[in-house]
């Protein structure tokens, strides 16, 4: 049975320290039989669960959110939540040991493309000098567009990549390119926004100041070096996490494929 002062101090205490953990009462079989003797007229079995639940209704008025509590025994490990504890913690040990396998290759990937972000930087700003109002925003939105591309290429979540894949794992490829956030053309266009603001004062010196736009044309270079740089150098990383979430899910659903069929 479950001790009281363990049960109600460590669990909040672990959940501040952001620690994972569960309960498992062990010997499920002798307080089966407990139960049966206190209370011959009722359901052991129904009376061992309800135990559990009172517990786990304490562990929520304590402030531990979704308390997972396993009743087990080892005389049949088949029996009562030893196969769904064996499967949890199988689970947690492998998403784990893969995101240590995968995080460090996908960072080193992840640093080398953002080396590179520098020449496209300077060449965003190269085009924002040119004397064209909306040159800026355009040639901004282009080049991080096809950076984006070759990110998701070098990454292996291409289109064609993403095609071959849920082939694989049997789901629609609309569903995996949901998950590919950091290819939002949405995203994509309201960072490039600020590129406007150039063209704007531009637009101002030819039209009303009737001069070469010397300083719309300064402002497009500052403007677009600085939104360059920020969006260009954080989309390797953003592309990184569309990338772990893609092959997580991958194989989760692979995994749970032979158990389905």
């Amino acid at each position: 049975m479950f001790e009281v002062y363990h049960l109600l101090t460590f669990p909040p205490f672990i959940q501040k320290m952001d620690k994972e953990f569960s309960l498992v009462q062990t010997k499920a079989d002798l307080q089966l039989e407990e139960a049966k003797k206190r209370r011959p007229s009722k359901d052991g079995e129904e009376s061992l669960f309800l135990m559990v639940d009172s517990c786990r209704k304490s562990l929520r008025n304590k402030g531990v959110k979704e308390p997972q509590i396993f009743a087990v025994s080892n005389k049949d490990p088949q029996h009562f939540d030893f196969p769904y504890l064996r499967e949890t913690l199988m689970s947690k040990v492998l998403w784990k040991k893969i995101l240590a396998v995968l995080s460090p290759v996908l960072e080193g990937k992840a640093d080398k493309m953002k080396k590179k972000s520098w020449l496209l930087t300077i060449l965003s700003g190269f085009i924002a000098g040119i004397p064209v109002p909306g040159i800026a925003f355009l040639g901004g939105l282009v080049i991080l567009m096809m950076f984006a591309s070759w990110c998701c290429r070098k990454f292996g979540v291409d289109d064609p990549s993403l095609s071959k894949l849920a082939e694989l794992i049997k789901v629609v490829l609309p569903d995996l390119k949901s998950m590919m956030t950091s290819q939002s053309k949405r995203k994509m266009f309201l960072q490039r926004l600020p590129d406007c603001l150039g063209s704007s004062v531009m637009i101002a010196e030819y039209v009303y100041w009737d001069r070469f736009p010397i300083i719309g044309c300064i402002l497009s270079v500052v403007i677009s070096l600085i939104s360059s740089f920020f969006t260009l150098n954080k989309l390797p990383s953003d592309v990184k996490k569309d990338t772990q979430n893609i092959v997580i899910t991958a194989f989760k659903l692979k995994k749970t494929e032979p158990e389905n069929s």
